[in-house]
């Protein structure tokens, strides 16, 4: 974040992707001030009609995680710019390219997919308006995660149905579907033809050797820059990276079923290994290892030496306050992290929730109920009926302590 003379906000970014010379690119231009929230905020000022900024803009609350202001823009966009002609935005990543308008429509839908009041009725909507869209996958992607937990299973039948006869050769696609079956340990026959079909096309690493084939044909034809980027360095650091999340799933799979612990172990201390820094990696193996009955192993790289050492970073007390509140464990620590929380960050109310839940696992249910009280304040509105729920989950452990 940067913040200018006058003390506001100018810009912000949140983590780093490779590679780091498009990182730099992207510091440089904040430092010169092109493209930064407050350049944004004061074009939008000097044009209210400015469709561009407004997205912008959205996609600056994007990264701030911020979903009623992230909406709020999303939503100025559609109605300025209804027919979708004033831009188009390129995602830097998978570069999937749409308008201005037909990315917030999409934005939007998504968000109705999460919540308490969860609907798939806007996404299908956006698939109908936009049925060549670029982003349709995405949205077929999205529509699959809800679809995976959706009460109803014909439903959900029917749109994983659509969804690989659509994209029939993607083993994601196919295994979304597995998965679904899995959960409902139903129609096993379907199961197993998607699971053989999954694996014919998963037969060989087909990332590694495509990508290695690309290389052979830029090199070829003297893009060594092209070789590199699609076989290089950030090619490996990728494929580390994703090794490592693949341990820690590993890791919780069977340290969750409370068998081989040692394997388990193992992962996880080779996903830290190849992400030292990762303060996720580091709460993962701490449920691993007390999953494992290896208390004092967690305590050592996730306890109080942990907390001392992130009491500025409010993300990773956040992590550690609602983890060892749950575990029912290291409290007093975990006390003091909650209360360090909410003092560093006011209005963050999933800081407040984590104070709750702490005080809640020390059976201060009035002090937990305060928290609580304040998270439903600060939440946005389409969580606080969520977060209504640990108000009465709390009043309802008072008054059985009450009747003990």
């Amino acid at each position: 974040m940067t913040i200018g003379g006058d003390g506001a906000e100018v810009d912000w970014t949140v983590g780093y992707g490779p590679p780091p010379e498009k990182f730099h690119e992207r510091m440089m231009k904040m430092v010169a001030g092109n493209g930064t929230y407050r350049a944004l905020s004061e074009a939008l000022a000097r044009n209210p009609k400015d469709a561009a900024a407004a997205f912008l803009l959205a996609d600056k609350w994007a990264y701030r995680v911020d979903t009623e202001k992230k909406n709020e823009y999303y939503r100025m966009v559609v109605a300025l710019d209804p027919a979708g002609t004033s831009g188009t935005y390129t995602d830097e990543y998978d570069k999937t390219s749409a308008s201005y308008a037909e990315y917030a429509r999409f934005a939007l839908a998504g968000t109705a997919l999460r919540g308490t009041n969860r609907s798939p009725a806007p996404m299908k909507a956006f698939m109908a308006k936009y049925p060549k869209s670029q982003l349709l996958k995405k949205a077929y992607a999205q529509l699959s995660t809800y679809y995976g937990s959706a009460p109803s299973k014909e439903e959900a039948t029917d749109f994983f149905a659509e969804y690989t006869a659509k994209y029939p050769d993607d083993p994601e696609v196919l295994a979304a579907w597995l998965g679904r079956i899995t959960r409902d340990k139903e129609d096993f026959a379907k199961g197993a033809e998607l699971a053989d079909r999954i694996k014919i096309l998963n037969r060989a690493n087909l990332a590694v050797r495509i990508s290695k084939a690309l290389a052979d044909f830029y090199l070829a034809k003297g893009d060594t820059e092209e070789a590199d980027r699609v076989y290089g360095k950030d090619f490996m650091k990728n494929q580390a990276d994703q090794l490592a999340f693949d341990m820690v799933d590993y890791a919780n799979y069977w340290a969750g079923k409370g068998s081989n612990l040692d394997a388990a172990v193992a992962a996880i201390e080779t996903a830290m290994k190849l992400n030292p820094e990762s303060t996720y990696f580091v709460q993962q193996a701490a449920g691993v290892y007390i999953k494992a009955g290896r208390e004092a192993k967690a305590l050592e790289m996730f306890g109080p030496a942990f907390a001392k050492a992130h009491w500025a970073d409010a993300t990773a007390l956040k992590g550690y306050v609602v983890f060892w509140g749950t575990q029912g464990k290291n409290l007093d620590d975990a006390l003091a992290a909650g209360r360090r929380l909410v003092e560093i960050k006011p209005n963050d109310y999933y800081g407040w929730y984590a104070l709750s839940v702490v005080l809640l696992a020390r059976k201060d249910y009035d002090g937990a109920l305060k928290a609580a009280e304040k998270t439903v304040e600060l939440a946005d509105d389409v969580f606080k009926d969520y977060y209504r729920k640990n108000i009465e989950k709390i009043k309802a452990a008072q008054a059985a302590a009450v009747k003990k």
